[in-house]
């Protein structure tokens, strides 16, 4: 019985990821490959580069997080299916799709890679590796794998943040979720270099070496994100657990 009940909503987040996901890669190998072909007839010769596989990635693990429980209440609405399951199956494809997404952008820079006179390497060989491993970032298995992690870490901290801010944008008004909307960039893009501005120059150069040794190890960066992570699923579970399925109920059919 519960395995029939757990079937349907992970299909159909499976289902959906799998089409969403299609599409982006398609994109993500289509805009160097265009890149590539213009510089071809423009400016034969002249080489370029194309480092947006990673980040490109990890944004829309973030936007799926977002949608994930959007689309599971309306699975919910449809078949009466519980909370829990709702929430554990966004969560699991939320879970699965960061950590599946990581050698699948690995591949992608590969193949975008070989294009002739491109320089596509994936993200972390310039964070973590020297000029050697720039330049031969696939010759070493354990930096491949080292930056997976990495990129897994931050794309499942990244999705479960998307999932808790999903879920509180369900919870909140029409008017608080626009509130929050603007709000959200707005810190991050002008209260946080604003708050920096305030601080002792020696204390932000403290922070910005503290956070850039962590960065270079690659595992502590992908532990602490998990971490991260899982007190946002913690906290987008708190703020589903007592919503009702049905804000809107409809009249009963035998009502009347």
């Amino acid at each position: 019985m519960k395995r029939s009940v757990w079937k349907a909503p992970l299909a159909y987040q499976f289902r959906n990821l799998l089409f969403s996901g299609l599409i982006v890669w398609g994109i993500l190998i289509l805009l160097p490959v265009l890149f590539f072909l213009g510089l071809s007839l423009f400016e034969p010769g002249e080489e370029f580069s194309y480092g947006g596989t990673e980040t490109a990635s990890m944004i829309f693990c973030f936007v799926w997080g977002c949608t994930s429980w959007r689309d599971a209440f309306h699975l919910g609405l449809a078949g009466g299916v519980p909370r829990r399951v709702l929430y554990g199956s966004a969560l699991a494809c939320v879970a699965a799709m960061s950590i599946l997404f990581a050698p699948i952008s690995l591949l992608v820079t590969f193949l975008t890679g070989q294009l002739p006179t491109s320089d596509i390497v994936p993200m972390f060989a310039y964070i973590y590796g020297g000029k050697a491993q720039i330049a031969a970032p696939y010759a070493d298995i354990n930096f491949l794998l080292q930056g997976m992690v990495w990129q897994a870490g931050i794309s499942l901290f990244l999705s479960c943040a998307g999932l808790f801010l999903g879920c509180l944008y369900y919870r909140i008004s029409r008017w608080l979720r626009i509130l929050l909307t603007i709000a959200i960039p707005v810190m991050l893009f002008v209260g946080v270099p604003t708050l920096l501005s305030f601080l002792p120059r020696d204390g932000v150069q403290e922070l910005i070496r503290a956070a850039l040794s962590m960065l270079e190890n690659s595992w502590l960066t992908a532990g602490l994100c998990a971490v991260l992570g899982a007190l946002f699923a913690v906290f987008g579970w708190i703020s589903t657990r007592n919503a009702a399925l049905m804000r809107n109920p409809q009249p009963s059919a035998s009502a009347g």
